[in-house]
Protein backbone atom coordinates (compact mmCIF):
# COMPACT_ATOMS: atom_id res chain seq x y z
CA UNK A 1 0.00 0.00 0.00
CA UNK A 2 1.64 3.15 -1.28
CA UNK A 3 1.85 6.22 1.54
CA UNK A 4 -0.92 8.64 0.24
CA UNK A 5 -3.56 5.48 0.51
CA UNK A 6 -2.54 5.22 3.84
CA UNK A 7 -3.03 8.55 4.87
CA UNK A 8 -6.02 8.90 3.11
CA UNK A 9 -7.68 6.10 4.59
CA UNK A 10 -6.63 6.93 8.07
CA UNK A 11 -7.79 10.48 7.83
CA UNK A 12 -11.41 8.98 6.53
CA UNK A 13 -10.86 6.96 9.90
CA UNK A 14 -10.42 9.66 11.89
CA UNK A 15 -13.28 11.70 10.60
CA UNK A 16 -15.58 8.68 11.16
CA UNK A 17 -14.37 8.67 14.82
CA UNK A 18 -14.31 12.11 15.51
CA UNK A 19 -18.16 12.42 14.15
CA UNK A 20 -18.62 8.71 16.55
CA UNK A 21 -17.89 10.93 19.74
CA UNK A 22 -19.89 13.85 18.91
CA UNK A 23 -22.84 11.20 18.14
CA UNK A 24 -23.08 12.31 14.31
CA UNK A 25 -24.30 9.93 12.05
CA UNK A 26 -21.66 8.76 9.98
CA UNK A 27 -22.00 8.42 6.57
CA UNK A 28 -21.48 4.95 5.31
CA UNK A 29 -20.64 4.62 1.67
CA UNK A 30 -23.80 4.26 -0.68
CA UNK A 31 -22.31 1.00 -2.07
CA UNK A 32 -22.02 -0.65 1.59
CA UNK A 33 -25.90 -0.13 1.99
CA UNK A 34 -26.14 -1.28 -1.76
CA UNK A 35 -24.59 -4.80 -1.47
CA UNK A 36 -26.53 -4.81 2.46
CA UNK A 37 -30.22 -4.67 0.47
CA UNK A 38 -28.60 -7.19 -2.16
CA UNK A 39 -27.52 -9.31 -0.08
CA UNK A 40 -30.84 -8.89 2.42
CA UNK A 41 -33.11 -9.82 -0.95
CA UNK A 42 -30.79 -12.50 -1.88
CA UNK A 43 -31.79 -14.25 1.55
CA UNK A 44 -35.17 -13.63 1.47
CA UNK A 45 -35.37 -15.47 -1.77
CA UNK A 46 -33.27 -18.12 -0.75
CA UNK A 47 -35.64 -18.59 2.20
CA UNK A 48 -38.98 -18.20 -0.10
CA UNK A 49 -37.24 -20.75 -2.46
CA UNK A 50 -36.41 -22.91 0.54
CA UNK A 51 -40.16 -22.86 1.48
CA UNK A 52 -41.35 -23.72 -1.80
CA UNK A 53 -39.02 -26.43 -2.13
CA UNK A 54 -40.13 -27.86 0.99
CA UNK A 55 -44.03 -27.43 -0.16
CA UNK A 56 -43.07 -29.32 -3.00
CA UNK A 57 -41.44 -32.31 -1.58
CA UNK A 58 -44.55 -32.57 1.11
CA UNK A 59 -47.06 -32.22 -1.90
CA UNK A 60 -44.76 -34.97 -4.25
CA UNK A 61 -45.26 -37.13 -0.94
CA UNK A 62 -48.84 -36.98 -0.25
CA UNK A 63 -49.11 -37.77 -3.74
CA UNK A 64 -46.71 -40.52 -3.94
CA UNK A 65 -48.84 -41.73 -0.98
CA UNK A 66 -52.40 -40.97 -2.76
CA UNK A 67 -50.67 -43.21 -6.12
CA UNK A 68 -50.08 -46.45 -3.96
CA UNK A 69 -53.72 -46.24 -2.05
CA UNK A 70 -55.04 -46.02 -5.72
CA UNK A 71 -52.99 -48.86 -6.95
CA UNK A 72 -53.38 -50.78 -3.59
CA UNK A 73 -57.36 -50.35 -4.15
CA UNK A 74 -57.25 -50.98 -8.07
CA UNK A 75 -55.34 -54.50 -7.25
CA UNK A 76 -57.99 -55.52 -4.54
CA UNK A 77 -61.10 -54.55 -6.98
CA UNK A 78 -59.43 -56.53 -9.48
CA UNK A 79 -59.58 -59.68 -6.83
CA UNK A 80 -62.85 -59.03 -5.66
CA UNK A 81 -63.77 -59.24 -9.56
CA UNK A 82 -61.74 -62.24 -10.22
CA UNK A 83 -62.78 -63.68 -7.04
CA UNK A 84 -66.35 -62.99 -6.93
CA UNK A 85 -67.21 -63.06 -10.70
CA UNK A 86 -69.60 -66.08 -10.85
CA UNK A 87 -71.73 -65.08 -7.83
CA UNK A 88 -74.56 -64.44 -9.97
CA UNK A 89 -74.45 -67.41 -11.78
CA UNK A 90 -73.93 -69.71 -8.95
CA UNK A 91 -76.53 -68.20 -6.65
CA UNK A 92 -79.12 -68.86 -9.66
CA UNK A 93 -77.60 -72.76 -9.64
CA UNK A 94 -78.60 -73.18 -6.26
CA UNK A 95 -81.92 -74.11 -6.59
CA UNK A 96 -81.13 -76.75 -9.23
CA UNK A 97 -79.17 -78.41 -6.14
CA UNK A 98 -82.39 -78.09 -4.41
CA UNK A 99 -84.29 -79.69 -6.40
CA UNK A 100 -81.89 -82.84 -6.51
CA UNK A 101 -81.30 -83.21 -3.19
CA UNK A 102 -85.50 -83.27 -3.34
CA UNK A 103 -85.50 -86.14 -6.42
CA UNK A 104 -82.77 -87.81 -4.53
CA UNK A 105 -84.97 -87.72 -1.25
CA UNK A 106 -87.98 -88.47 -2.67
CA UNK A 107 -87.06 -91.34 -4.42
CA UNK A 108 -85.28 -93.10 -1.48
CA UNK A 109 -88.37 -93.07 0.09
CA UNK A 110 -90.66 -93.96 -2.80
CA UNK A 111 -88.15 -95.90 -5.01
CA UNK A 112 -90.53 -94.82 -7.97
CA UNK A 113 -87.88 -94.36 -10.71
CA UNK A 114 -90.14 -93.66 -13.65
CA UNK A 115 -91.16 -90.38 -11.42
CA UNK A 116 -87.10 -90.15 -10.17
CA UNK A 117 -86.47 -90.36 -14.09
CA UNK A 118 -89.36 -87.51 -15.02
CA UNK A 119 -87.85 -85.41 -12.42
CA UNK A 120 -84.42 -85.83 -13.63
CA UNK A 121 -85.51 -84.38 -17.17
CA UNK A 122 -87.19 -81.57 -16.05
CA UNK A 123 -83.97 -80.54 -13.67
CA UNK A 124 -81.96 -81.10 -16.87
CA UNK A 125 -84.46 -78.46 -18.42
CA UNK A 126 -84.38 -75.93 -15.77
CA UNK A 127 -80.50 -76.29 -15.69
CA UNK A 128 -79.92 -74.99 -19.78
CA UNK A 129 -82.38 -72.45 -19.11
CA UNK A 130 -80.45 -70.98 -16.17
CA UNK A 131 -77.42 -71.75 -18.73
CA UNK A 132 -79.27 -69.79 -21.57
CA UNK A 133 -80.18 -66.67 -18.94
CA UNK A 134 -76.46 -66.22 -18.65
CA UNK A 135 -75.64 -66.54 -22.58
CA UNK A 136 -74.79 -69.96 -22.04
CA UNK A 137 -75.72 -72.31 -25.12
CA UNK A 138 -75.22 -75.28 -27.25
CA UNK A 139 -73.09 -75.77 -30.31
CA UNK A 140 -75.84 -77.15 -32.76
CA UNK A 141 -74.62 -79.90 -34.64
CA UNK A 142 -75.34 -82.20 -37.10
CA UNK A 143 -74.62 -85.48 -38.86
CA UNK A 144 -72.94 -84.43 -42.37
CA UNK A 145 -72.30 -80.73 -41.78
CA UNK A 146 -68.16 -79.59 -42.20
CA UNK A 147 -65.66 -79.58 -39.23
CA UNK A 148 -64.88 -76.22 -38.10
CA UNK A 149 -61.88 -75.92 -35.97
CA UNK A 150 -63.19 -73.02 -34.45
CA UNK A 151 -66.02 -74.85 -32.84
CA UNK A 152 -65.31 -78.59 -32.97
CA UNK A 153 -62.45 -80.59 -31.50
CA UNK A 154 -61.75 -84.65 -33.24
CA UNK A 155 -61.22 -86.73 -31.47
CA UNK A 156 -61.24 -89.55 -34.35
CA UNK A 157 -61.83 -90.41 -37.67
CA UNK A 158 -64.13 -93.08 -39.14
CA UNK A 159 -64.22 -94.33 -42.28
CA UNK A 160 -67.92 -93.82 -43.91
CA UNK A 161 -69.79 -94.45 -47.30
CA UNK A 162 -72.45 -91.65 -46.70
CA UNK A 163 -70.28 -88.86 -45.45
CA UNK A 164 -67.95 -86.93 -46.78
CA UNK A 165 -64.45 -86.98 -46.22
CA UNK A 166 -64.01 -84.38 -43.48
CA UNK A 167 -67.41 -83.89 -42.52
CA UNK A 168 -68.66 -84.73 -39.08
CA UNK A 169 -69.87 -88.50 -38.70
CA UNK A 170 -70.91 -88.05 -34.76
CA UNK A 171 -70.70 -85.77 -31.56
CA UNK A 172 -69.39 -87.32 -29.03
CA UNK A 173 -69.13 -84.56 -26.05
CA UNK A 174 -71.66 -81.16 -26.65
CA UNK A 175 -69.63 -78.12 -27.23
CA UNK A 176 -71.46 -74.56 -25.74
CA UNK A 177 -71.05 -71.00 -26.49
CA UNK A 178 -70.15 -68.58 -24.06
CA UNK A 179 -72.35 -65.54 -26.09
CA UNK A 180 -70.41 -65.44 -29.11
CA UNK A 181 -67.15 -67.20 -27.28
CA UNK A 182 -66.52 -70.87 -27.20
CA UNK A 183 -66.82 -72.26 -23.58
CA UNK A 184 -66.25 -75.92 -24.39
CA UNK A 185 -65.38 -77.72 -27.97
CA UNK A 186 -67.62 -80.48 -29.59
CA UNK A 187 -65.41 -83.12 -29.08
CA UNK A 188 -66.52 -84.81 -32.81
CA UNK A 189 -65.50 -88.25 -34.90
CA UNK A 190 -65.25 -87.20 -38.39
CA UNK A 191 -65.07 -89.20 -41.38
CA UNK A 192 -61.66 -90.31 -43.06
CA UNK A 193 -64.06 -90.67 -46.62
CA UNK A 194 -63.99 -94.18 -48.52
Amino acid sequence: MDIKNFKNTYLKNEAINDMSKKNEPVDTPVVDQENEKESTDQQERVLSLEKEIEELKDLALRKTAELENFRKRTIKEKQDIVEYANEKLLAKLLPIIDDLEVAISTTEKTLDFAAFFEGMKLIQSKTLKTFEEVGVKEIEIEPNIPFNVDFHEAIMMTPSDSIDEGNIVQQVQKGYLLREKVLRHSKVITSSGN
